[in-house]
């Protein structure tokens, strides 16, 4: 300090001509003491993994300007200069002798492990093994923005009260979503304006639903949300490429209720502003989700002439239906018998409803129904349709008999004919 002064002194006589008043004045009313802060050897070996004499220590405190004070059995009185304000502790003192020893000095603690317990919900459980089956059924795993505008709502068709944003920092995101479809949707139309026309995404996230009474002001609910267009498998020289339907949508669908163990669920036919055709699923009586094909008032806004199909599901609705354990089954050792069902129904009459009646009447011995044939024209009357169903019977206990399958034959064409006035058409 005192060279640093005397060197401006002598700058000021020779450059500006100043004049050297004798002696040195020191105006310092508050002068800082030098604290000392106790360090022993051990801790420091302790806390770094490395064992540090305590004359290193001493060596390399000297080294930054601190000044050994007392040695008195491996504990050191260190003095800390004051231009050092940062060195209040023994802990401080400790970090500047490892920093000076070397870091590459503290030895690797080799192996290490460790446990963690997970604990899982049964929702998550759930949604994991849901977002697996619609990965192998080839669609890509989305997450979207929870916020959008006024016009995708769509209150009417989710029965939901939109809950809008205080201070929204756009009229695009001005309400909390009541769907996922929209915004599921606007990506699948990005992809194709891009080239990417065989689209399928599906996105896991929370809908709302204003309520006055919540704390929040918002019911939320954990909704599943797929939607799927252009081709159901890619070009290859051996097949000539399908594009997805209406009916192959809805098999992923099945395949994911089957895969995941829900037995007892329903679809009906429901359009509505977002889907037409549109359907219902219901398990176990409620309902779990809507879907379709995408209106194409909808889809117009965008200029997008492609066919897209979209669900929304309720995944707590869904869980309802998943058994908590899947039950195996051995197989019969016994063959099977096979019919074929032809029935005349109205124009009306969903097909489904005439395939719920005829489960049921079937009991355990009907193994399998499937719908594989649907005709409208000459000879049928143009107020009916012809409705074909493969029927498989097959029993655990015993080899089943003409006789046995005629007797469940025609109980179920005395449900189908009492609950919907189907008559089997003549050849």
């Amino acid at each position: 300090m005192i060279y640093a002064l005397n060197r401006i002194t002598s700058l000021i006589r020779e450059i500006a001509s100043g004049e050297v008043a004798e002696g040195i004045l020191d105006e310092y009313p508050n002068p800082v003491t030098r604290k000392e802060i106790d360090l022993r050897a051990d801790r420091t070996s302790q806390l770094t993994g490395v064992d540090i004499s305590p004359e290193e220590i001493a060596d390399i405190l000297s080294a930054l300007e601190c000044e050994i004070v007392e040695k008195n059995q491996g504990t050191l009185r260190v003095s800390v200069p004051p231009f050092r304000p940062d060195l209040e502790r023994e802990i401080d003192l400790i970090e500047e002798v490892l920093r000076f020893h070397g870091m590459e000095q503290v030895p690797s603690p080799g192996l290490f492990q460790y446990h963690t317990q997970e604990i899982e919900s049964g929702e998550d459980h759930l949604s994991e093994r849901v977002a697996n089956l619609w990965k192998g059924f080839g669609f890509n795993q989305t997450v979207s923005n929870s916020l959008l505008k006024e016009e995708y709502c769509f209150p009417e068709v989710t029965r939901k009260t939109p809950v809008e944003v205080r201070n929204p920092l756009s009229e695009e995101m001005a309400y909390l979503r009541t769907s996922l479809i929209p915004l599921l949707v606007e990506g699948v139309i990005k992809n194709y304006n891009r080239r990417e026309t065989d689209i399928r995404l599906f996105e896991f996230g929370r809908v709302f639903d204003a309520n006055p009474n919540a704390d929040t002001q918002a019911d939320e609910y954990n909704h599943l949300a797929v939607v799927a267009a252009g081709h159901t498998a890619p070009r290859t020289w051996s097949e000539v490429q399908k594009r997805i339907d209406f009916y192959e949508f809805k098999g992923y669908i099945e395949s994911m209720l089957n895969l995941i163990g829900v037995s007892e669920y329903s679809f009906e036919r429901l359009d509505s502003k977002l889907f037409q055709p549109g359907f219902a699923l219901s398990i176990e009586g409620k309902l779990a989700g809507i879907g379709g094909q995408i209106h194409q008032t909808f889809l117009q806004q965008f200029a997008m002439d492609e066919i897209v199909f979209g669900l929304e599901s309720d995944i707590d609705v869904i869980q309802l239906g998943v058994p908590e354990k899947l039950d195996y089954e051995k197989p019969s050792d016994y063959p099977a018998v096979e019919r074929d069902l032809s029935f005349i129904v109205s124009k009306e009459l969903e097909a489904a409803k005439l395939g719920t009646a005829l489960q049921k009447a079937g009991g355990k011995l009907l193994a399998d129904l499937t719908l594989y044939d649907l005709y409208e024209g000459d000879p049928i009357p143009a107020d009916k349709k012809s409705l074909t169903y493969s029927l498989r019977f097959i029993s655990k206990e015993k080899t089943l008999t003409e006789k046995d399958v005629d007797s469940v034959v025609r109980h179920m064409l005395d449900r189908a004919a009492k609950q919907h006035h189907a008559h089997l058409r003549e050849e």
